[in-house]
């Protein structure tokens, strides 16, 4: 792809863009797809979704980021626009996605950057932040690992329908409790509106788009510990606040709040 000379969101200034530019990098074993958002000065800040996630899911706080930073939201392997091969031994790990997305932003034009990594993306967080700095929104424990991976959906499909159906319940609980499988008062999302269906529905289309490859980078993120020396941003009471071990900022969940913790934090 054509290299820039800049980042672009900050210097793309026609005055009618009013969503995030997408795009599909190439790079060395397949692609990686971009969100592009913010037309504000300063050092860019990199969003990773959690999985399975996209960067379409992080739409709003994006742009509510973008009002002070420019702001570029990456697809995970398996979903969205990206798709990475195996390596020779037939596994994927934290590393290998965050070179391959290093890859992507260095045709952006971007090499120093901040980095904010959603729930299962933490590992590949740390790999990808090499010396910029990171913040965890709502990390899971190591402790929960084993957990969350075994709750996982398979998308593998079934001529029933019945994968598609698992898919959209498990992304509409992820919006109401936090971990989608511990339905309790204590795990509830408070979000201060009720799920949009539209923006679940271009997850759903994102996740089923890469089909079963989104495991492949599930097994990859929770295979590595936390990040020892990052932030967490948490959910105030919820019972994960305080199960990682790691220095953490208390902010509820609506994006507005959440993006101006963000900000505060870096």
């Amino acid at each position: 792809p054509r290299r820039r000379p800049g980042l672009q969101p900050e210097t793309r200034r026609s005055g009618r863009r009013q969503r995030p530019a997408h795009e599909v990098l190439r790079v060395a074993g397949g692609t990686i797809g971009v969100a592009l958002q913010g037309e504000a000065a300063g050092r860019p800040l990199v969003l990773l979704p959690g999985i399975p996630g996209s960067a379409r899911g992080l739409a709003d706080l994006a742009r509510m980021l973008g009002r002070a930073r420019p702001v570029i939201a990456l697809d995970l392997p398996g979903f969205g626009a990206s798709a990475l091969a195996a390596a020779p031994s037939g596994t994927l790990d934290a590393a290998a996605i965050a070179a391959a997305m290093r890859d992507a932003l260095a045709q952006l034009g971007v090499t120093g950057f901040d980095t904010v990594a959603c729930a299962e993306s933490a590992s590949i967080g740390a790999a990808l932040a090499q010396g910029g700095t990171l913040l965890l929104l709502d990390p899971v424990p190591d402790a929960a690992r084993h957990a969350v991976l075994a709750a996982m959906v398979d998308v593998t499909p079934r001529i029933d329908g019945t994968h598609l159906l698992a898919a959209w319940h498990q992304l509409r609980d992820a919006t109401l409790w936090r971990p989608w499988f511990e339905r309790t008062p204590g795990t509830a999302i408070d979000a201060g509106t009720d799920p949009d269906v539209a923006r679940l529905h271009a997850v759903m289309t994102d996740w089923m788009r890469g089909g079963t490859a989104g495991a492949a980078t599930l097994r990859a993120a929770l295979a590595e510990p936390l990040p020892a020396a990052a932030t967490a941003l948490v959910a105030p009471g919820h019972p994960w606040a305080g199960a990682h071990g790691l220095r953490a900022i208390e902010a509820a969940e609506p994006p507005a709040i959440r993006a101006a913790a963000i900000l505060a934090a870096l």
